[in-house]
């Protein structure tokens, strides 16, 4: 209409798109408070993606089905946390606010690509660190994620974007993509980038942190690598050969199998010895698979991080331990764990994880994870697989995080200044939350 009709054109344009926009963004919301819950996420999966549910076992379905809270409310707050006021990811200016909702709700969001950004000196010296975002993020919200990171760690990071469908349609992504194999187009451009990484011989250190969705396209990718290698480490991942071949095959989006055919090759020469210098760092890890390719010398070094009542750990790290113990979920290395709500990466993860709060968990228990995500975690349900291996106490990732910030035994540090005022600003929230939480369940609220 702008071309026919001028400047009225535009405003009519703007107003149709903010309108088309506007009702995306309500249907997600009826999905989510009428289909995201566990007596009907499996229906919703079977009509909106039935190629995908046909692939599911029984086993994949039941973890599907013990994924969520019955009431949806519940669902918002194990997300949001409780928190008071805005959280981080949405203190956006209205420009970028007004870019997520295009990114989230607009027409264009079911085709946008990924695309991976560098922050200056990423591609230089010994080290390689990424970061792959997780659900709901846009362009903005990743690199306001990817700024606190090197803020944190000081490291200049490579950016794997993570496009969004919504809220709605990224959770059931994340759980067909963490069920079926269906590799999306962030697996293909993080399996290139971190394996042409690895393969660089000036670097030692390869660095990975991911959220979210973010760390089930790592378990694919770290699947693909394995894959690549050697056959033999098929037992490891969650693929099969022809899944694999299919994989290789297929153009995905902005990445052409010939880029891929050819990482596989370089990756087959040089052998599993690569992977010693790969260090995964999972917050909210909702894999299926991320083993160990030597168990003995325990590489890749593996942490995963989880807030005990944030829904999404529930896929993975913090599943039940009857899905451990049967062989549906394994995660090797180290489980840190926090009693607190929220999901949100730079409002609930990083402020406790500065602080200090994220304790190894090495106990086992029948009761490890209850029905509800209100239940407490009583033990460490990776443990419960057979073949588990754990990795140290102590977390790398915050050593890490020490020795960035020059945080020293005595209290007057900068590092350890700046962890007592994060970790006083949390203490607040936390008992905020508390007495919100009893409240509610004061007067009936789950």
């Amino acid at each position: 209409m702008s071309k026919v009709f001028g400047w009225p054109g535009k405003v009519a344009d703007t107003l149709w798109e903010s309108a088309v926009i506007a009702g995306c963004g309500l249907g997600q919301g009826v999905a989510w408070l009428t289909n995201i819950n566990r007596l009907r996420v499996l229906g919703f999966t079977e009509r909106k993606y039935p190629d995908c549910f046909e692939q599911m076992d029984g086993g994949d379905k039941r973890i599907m089905r013990a994924f969520l809270d019955p009431e949806s409310l519940s669902n918002t707050y194990s997300l949001l946390g409780g928190e008071q006021g805005t959280p981080h990811e949405l203190r956006l200016p209205i420009p970028q606010l007004v870019r997520f909702g295009q990114d989230a709700f607009g027409t264009e969001s079911a085709f946008d690509n990924s695309f991976v950004e560098r922050q200056q000196g990423a591609d230089s010296g010994t080290q390689r660190w990424f970061f792959v975002n997780g659900i709901a993020t846009s362009r903005d919200m990743a690199r306001l994620n990817l700024s606190k990171l090197h803020e944190l760690f000081g490291q200049p990071f490579t950016l794997i974007h993570n496009p969004t469908q919504g809220l709605t349609n990224d959770l059931i992504e994340s759980a067909l993509q963490k069920f079926t194999n269906i590799n999306t187009e962030p697996v293909a451009r993080a399996f290139l980038e971190i394996g042409t990484a690895l393969l660089e011989k000036a670097v030692s250190e390869v660095v990975v942190i991911a959220h979210s969705q973010g760390t089930i396209i790592m378990g694919d990718v770290l699947d693909l690598i394995y894959c690549s290698i050697d056959r033999k480490y098929f037992d490891r991942t969650n693929m099969n050969d022809e899944d694999f071949v299919q994989f290789m095959r297929t153009s995905s989006g902005t990445v052409k199998s010939g880029e891929l055919l050819e990482l596989k090759e370089k990756l087959r020469s040089a052998g599993p010895e690569l992977l010693a210098k790969l260090e995964l760092y999972m917050f909210a890890n909702g894999a299926s698979r991320m083993c160990y390719v030597d168990e003995v010398r325990k590489y890749p070094h593996i942490e995963s991080f989880a807030n005990e009542h944030d829904i999404v750990t529930r896929l993975g790290s913090l599943a039940r331990q009857e899905f451990h113990k049967e062989d549906l979920i394994r995660i090797d290395g180290s489980l840190f764990t926090n009693d607190r709500y929220g999901h949100l990466l730079n409002a609930h993860y990083l402020p406790d994880f500065v602080a200090g709060k994220y304790q190894h968990s090495t106990k086992t228990d029948t009761r490890c994870v209850g029905t509800s995500i209100h239940d407490p975690v009583l033990g460490n349900p990776c443990l419960s697989h057979p073949k588990h291996i754990p990795g140290p106490v102590s977390s790398r990732l915050f050593e890490r995080y020490r020795s960035t910030q020059g945080q020293l035994p005595g209290a007057d540090s900068p590092g350890a200044a700046r962890a007592v005022a994060i970790a006083q600003t949390v203490l607040l929230s936390d008992r905020t939350a508390t007495t919100q939480r009893s409240a509610r369940r004061g007067a009936g609220s789950p």
